[in-house]
């Protein structure tokens, strides 16, 4: 379980940093919303692995699956 929730981690952190990169290089110095976003979501389940118990775990395990790591930030968007 540990392998998986760190290979979907790195995954999940390549994404955003080359978006943010591929942004500065055309020129635009602002960081679009949805990458923030998911940066933000990505420190939330770092942090949730840190403490102990099974639910944290379970939840960071779940914010990073791509999936619902979308649905989340999808229901977050429309509301903001």
């Amino acid at each position: 379980l540990w392998l998986l929730i760190a290979i979907l981690g790195i995954i999940t952190l390549l994404g955003p940093e080359s978006k943010i990169l591929r942004s500065y290089r055309a020129g635009k110095k602002d960081i679009p919303l949805p990458v923030l976003m998911n940066a933000a979501l990505t420190l939330l389940a770092g942090a949730l692995l840190i403490f102990p118990g099974f639910l944290g775990d379970l939840l960071a395990g779940l914010i990073l699956i791509p999936p619902i790591k979308r649905r989340v930030l999808a229901q977050i968007l429309q509301r903001a």
